[in-house]
């Protein structure tokens, strides 16, 4: 089976898990079940990247590199086009930054219903409960367009 499809289904799996995960943080207002659905946003996002970028690497459009970062850079400068508007790839490293921060946070407090996040250089990152679900439907489009694109 070719790696891009592979890589499609990990990201649908996720998809359901992560309706779930949104759907109890709502419930429990529990800041544990909004990271770990951010987690699984960012994996769902990354598989959705990869998929991307090796289905461009089969027909020879892109080329790969065993460093994550020059895949994004490929990812940002080529196939992104095809795929994503600006607004959604602004988004996507919105999400990834989000992600990252979280790992390597000191601090993270749930206050007004937002989760707020303190970065290792003391910088303030907020996230709702509104913003979690908007990344949602970002990944669902961007797996939805990449399931159409792929099987033309």
């Amino acid at each position: 089976m070719e790696f891009y499809i592979s890589n499609l289904q990990k990201a649908e799996e996720n998809m359901s898990k992560i309706d779930n995960l949104i759907v109890l943080a709502q419930i429990s207002k529990n800041k544990r079940l909004m990271l770990i659905a951010l987690e699984e946003i960012e994996k769902t996002i990354k598989n959705c990247i990869s998929s991307i970028l090796h289905y461009e690497y089969t027909l020879k459009r892109a080329k790969l590199s065993k460093d994550p970062q020059i895949n994004f850079k490929t990812f940002e400068e080529k196939a992104s086009k095809n795929y994503i508007t600006k607004e959604e790839l602004n988004i996507i490293k919105e999400i990834l930054n989000l992600a990252k921060n979280h790992r390597k946070s000191p601090m993270e407090f749930l206050r007004n219903e937002e989760l707020i996040i303190l970065s290792e250089n003391q910088v303030i990152l907020k996230l709702s409960m509104q913003k979690l679900t908007g990344f949602l439907s970002l990944a669902k489009k961007l797996l939805k367009g990449i399931k159409v694109k792929i099987k033309r």
